[in-house]
């Protein structure tokens, strides 16, 4: 009878166990958002790596191609252009400019640099090399672990790929507006793509190049900035159709600084472009000279200005770029005029 007692007394009584669980619920409760955070700041820092080693294969790629900048229709887009509405794609062409899927393609040029020529799928046709290199250019190193979104072909064939992790500024890849004069081989019906205009609510310098010496102080100028392209109003992701026009190029973009409705994937699309930091308020910018920094940024609904550095046009314009109309950009409190540095 003594045994029996003293094995009745070593159990735990029901109201032990549901205080142990409570208290390890409330252990869970406290540590899950800690570890959210942790898991988070893990995903920015490989994300800011994977900026940083795009940043330096376009340093690369500007010292071989004197000085001219990826992701242009004046450089690495420039067959595109002079093919506009054909199967522009040519394994044959001479340089990087032939690895390309469209023509404001930074990312195809940069990875052939990373990991060499032999690193270009040679296939049956230039369709299936072009959908091949389409879901390279969407992995490591140009896909954000943040971004768990994939496109699907609109139309036409294509493969589904990782939706796009970074975008390049369509105001610095753009050339000025002399820069039609100086192309006039291209169809004059896609001068808007080839250059800028003077009467945009931000119009850079007449003779800008999309070079590195007419660009300004590189280390104020973003190449490359966290963003997803195709999106609707509703701020969901769309599919991507890859023989569309110039303007709709899956890696470029108009920049951060641009209100609502001109700056699209960063309005509509705001929960998918600022998609690190514990509240989701930060982007990763990569810069010309190869840093990489966090901007923050304070968002609202579409239809409002944002604020924080994100939103700040010197990052996304060339040096001497003029503002013409304010109200197109989040920071409107800029004077008519102003000349950016």
């Amino acid at each position: 009878m003594a045994r029996k007692a003293i094995l009745r007394q070593a159990g735990f009584t029901l109201i032990e166990v549901l205080v142990v669980v409570a208290i390890i619920a409330l252990l869970v409760s406290i540590l899950l958002p800690s570890l959210a955070k942790a898991k988070e700041q893990a995903r920015s820092t490989v994300c800011s790596s994977s900026i940083s080693q795009i940043g330096k294969a376009c340093g690369m790629y500007t010292t071989e191609q004197k000085e001219w900048i990826p992701g242009s229709p004046l450089t690495t887009g420039y067959y595109w252009v002079q093919n506009y509405g054909s199967s522009a794609w040519d394994p044959s062409l001479p340089g990087f400019n032939r690895f390309v899927v469209e023509w404001f393609d930074f990312a195809t040029p940069l990875r052939a640099l990373m990991h060499g020529p032999r690193s270009i799928p040679k296939l049956a046709s230039a369709q299936a090399t072009r959908n091949a290199l389409l879901k390279q250019v969407t992995e490591e190193p140009f896909h954000c672990p943040s971004n768990p979104h994939r496109y699907g072909p609109y139309g036409g064939a294509g493969p589904t790929i990782r939706a796009t992790s970074y975008l390049t500024m369509s105001t610095i890849v753009r050339g000025g507006p002399g820069a039609w004069d100086q192309y006039s081989k291209v169809s004059s019906s896609l001068a808007n793509d080839v250059a800028q205009s003077s009467s945009w609510g931000v119009a850079p310098p007449s003779s800008y190049l999309p070079k590195l010496s007419r660009l300004g102080r590189m280390q104020v100028k973003v190449f490359v900035a966290d963003g997803l392209r195709f999106v609707n109003d509703d701020g969901q992701s769309m599919d991507y159709n890859i023989q569309v026009a110039a303007t709709k190029g899956f890696n470029t973009a108009d920049p951060p600084c641009t209100a609502w409705p001109y700056g699209r994937e960063y309005n509509f699309g705001a929960q998918y472009s600022y998609r690190h930091g514990g509240n989701k308020n930060r982007m990763n910018a990569g810069f010309f000279d190869g840093h990489v920094e966090s901007l923050p940024v304070v968002t609202g609904p579409a239809s409002t200005a944002f604020r924080g550095r994100a939103i700040e046009p010197q990052y996304y314009y060339p040096s001497g770029s003029v503002v013409n109309t304010p109200s197109e950009l989040h920071k409107s409190s800029i004077p008519q005029g102003t000349k950016l540095p």
